[in-house]
């Protein structure tokens, strides 16, 4: 049975979802997208998807240092080796949860500030190992890129999970969406900007180029918006 996500936008835009149209799951080391044909930024400098997350895999202990709960059940040790075990076992066992989560964005509606079964599941993932669920949302984003309502699924659960506005880990993710061309993904990753409303969020507005009408006046309202917000701070 096909499921829709619909669109604030426009009521024309409807992601139908099948379960059939998954792709199947390959190898992310076979995966090679260059990252940087989406990204227009200087900050964004990541030539592949695996240069990505190498980053956040290099960056997690000092993430951990200042203060975000990755292990909230492990008792805190400076042995980097047995830090690094546990969020490599912490990564593969949600690597063998892919599969359902897929299935799980084919069959959920997304309404906006509505929780559902995707945005509890990764909010549950956040509050036990925050940096390796980055991770791991960074490795299905990217496996699934060609996949508008995978793409479009996990841009809305983003927006409705507890991620501090600060923290822009997942931006190049946020930017690739709004670089795709479905314009369900690009709506999905205007209500995460919606949500963040940070200033690399009006910076990510401000180098991309969206054709659709209803598509184009929702970005430029939401950077019209942050333009003063911003503005107003500074």
């Amino acid at each position: 049975m096909a499921h829709h996500i619909e669109s604030k936008t426009s009521p024309n835009i409807k992601i139908i979802l099948k379960p059939e149209s998954a792709p199947g799951m390959d190898s992310l080391s076979s995966f090679k997208r260059p990252y940087t044909r989406f990204f227009r930024h200087d900050y964004n400098t990541y030539p592949t998807v695996e240069d990505f997350i190498a980053e956040r895999e290099a960056d997690v202990f000092s993430y951990f240092i200042s203060g975000l709960s990755l292990a909230p059940k492990t008792k805190f040790t400076t042995d980097s080796e047995d830090y690094n075990k546990a969020n490599s076992e912490y990564l593969k066992a949600l690597n063998e949860f892919t599969p359902e989560f897929v299935k799980m964005i084919h069959f959920t509606t997304f309404e906006e500030g509505m929780p559902n079964r995707c945005s509890e599941q990764v909010d549950r993932f956040l509050k036990k190992n925050r940096i390796t669920t980055y991770v791991w949302i960074a490795q299905v984003f990217s496996r699934y890129y060609d996949n508008p309502e995978v793409v479009a699924g996990i841009l809305f659960t983003i927006a409705l999970v507890d991620i501090p506005k600060e923290d822009s880990s997942l931006m190049p993710i946020v930017i690739a969406g709004l670089a795709h061309n479905n314009a369900a993904s690009q709506e999905a990753a205007l209500s995460v900007i919606e949500k963040w409303r940070s200033s690399e969020c009006l910076k990510a507005l401000q180098n991309v180029s969206i054709e659709l009408p209803l598509i184009k006046e929702y970005a430029e309202e939401l950077k019209a918006e942050l333009e003063e917000e911003i503005s107003d701070v500074d």
